[in-house]
């Protein structure tokens, strides 16, 4: 796997701060046993160390944000290259784009290394090369296929009447290219959309599990208008689900916030990224792990201060917005 911002990006940079990208459909995220393979990691003691770890040991610094220690190494697994075929998939319901990722979702017979669903009107108002070509009542599923899975792919588009394929990297011809679809997922469908309205900001919500398909309907329901969908399949412990890189038309904080808390209250966990905290970014709890090994790696606290909330208010209550005077002060 790799971020959608593989054109610029470092394998340092993603298993710092990532957590899954561009083939979590079929290979899961970076903390599923096998994705990463040995850290070597210098610590910030008087005598520094040079430690190698694998297996369990690797959360010790993985998707720490280079607060426990410097990683100057590391090994990670490859799959197979193939010549993905890029495509694209228009649909008038979302219900029915919907089936179509679940279908797919659960096919292991056919390779995949994206599958992103994109909610009207992203395709029309936000993917410029892709707007001539839709409508503002456009649904978009945005895949990655290996070659020889294509047949298997078409048979599963087929079951779904009404949808559109589009664009298929292999066969079809625009007079503008629209680039890879991962250049349109992950984080770069909030990125395209911020070129267009400025006001657009994001959320991060987890729909793993039993019935994310249900969560994610009332979640559409309680917020027309305000809030556009945009999941990205990925799996976790070998389980298929989405994860949500919602687009928000921002007002205020303070609604931010109360759409926050209502995703919270419907069972959807929320990844904030409007906090610069490890904790309130992630699960907003202490990684006992992460907070011990920095204990031994940088017992100074000099590595990426004020970021993990555990080393400087180990009881933080985590119902709360964490207020560090210092990062205050710096701004």
């Amino acid at each position: 796997m790799h971020p959608s911002t593989a054109g610029t990006a470092t394998l340092g940079g993603f298993i710092g701060g990532g957590s899954g990208g561009v083939g979590s459909c079929t290979w899961g995220v970076l903390r599923d046993p096998g994705n990463i393979l040995r850290l070597r990691v210098v610590t910030a003691e008087a005598t520094p160390r040079v430690l190698e770890f694998t297996g369990e040991e690797l959360h010790r610094v993985s998707h720490a944000y280079g607060t426990n220690g410097v990683i100057t190494e590391l090994e990670m697994p490859l799959a197979p290259a193939y010549d993905w075929v890029h495509i694209f998939v228009t649909h008038r319901d979302f219900n029915a784009v919907m089936r179509l990722a679940d279908d797919l979702n659960h096919q292991d017979g056919i390779l995949k290394k994206l599958l992103s669903v994109y909610e009207a009107p992203t395709a029309k108002a936000y993917f410029q090369r892709i707007a001539p070509h839709v409508e503002e009542a456009d649904h978009l599923l945005g895949l990655m296929i290996a070659p020889h899975s294509m047949d298997g792919f078409l048979t599963v588009l087929a079951r779904v009447p009404g949808a559109k394929l589009i664009f298929r990297s292999d066969q079809t011809v625009w007079e503008r290219e629209p680039g890879p679809a991962y250049e349109y997922g992950w984080n770069h469908t909030t990125l395209r959309a911020l070129k267009v309205d400025p006001a657009i900001t994001y959320l991060q919500v987890a729909y793993g599990g039993e019935g994310a398909a249900d969560r994610i309907a009332a979640i559409r329901a309680a917020f027309p208008g305000e809030l556009i969908q945009h999941l990205e399949s990925m799996r976790s412990d070998g389980l298929p689900g989405y994860a949500g890189l919602t687009l928000v038309k921002f007002t205020t904080e303070a609604r931010l916030d109360e759409i926050i808390a209502q995703h919270e209250a419907m069972g959807c966990h929320v990844f904030n990224p409007h906090r610069y905290t490890l904790e309130e970014g992630g699960r907003q709890t202490t990684d006992a792990t992460q907070l011990d090994f920095k204990r031994q790696a940088d017992p100074k606290g000099i590595l990426n201060p004020g970021k993990m909330i555990s080393w400087d208010v180990p009881d933080w209550d985590y119902s709360r917005m964490y207020d560090y005077a210092e990062m205050k002060a710096a701004e």
